[in-house]
């Protein structure tokens, strides 16, 4: 389901996809903050290498779809 607002700076939000880099292999869940109204978000683990999860979605905490 696709949220209806933008999440509000501050909040937490999940990149849903694999990662290389600072994540075991089979995390998928990956928490960040909201730091942007464009929701642009910083991750909570500096280490995570996230170009191979380009089209994955960020989830809230009711699990809507916040970005891609």
């Amino acid at each position: 389901m696709l949220a209806e607002t933008v999440p509000a700076l501050g909040s937490q939000v999940w990149l849903v996809a694999k990662v290389r880099g600072g994540a075991s292999a089979d995390q998928i869940m990956h928490s960040a903050k909201v730091v942007d109204i464009r929701i642009i978000f910083q991750f909570d683990d500096d280490k995570l290498i996230t170009r191979d999860a380009s089209g994955g979605p960020v989830v809230n905490a009711e699990g809507e779809v916040v970005g891609v």
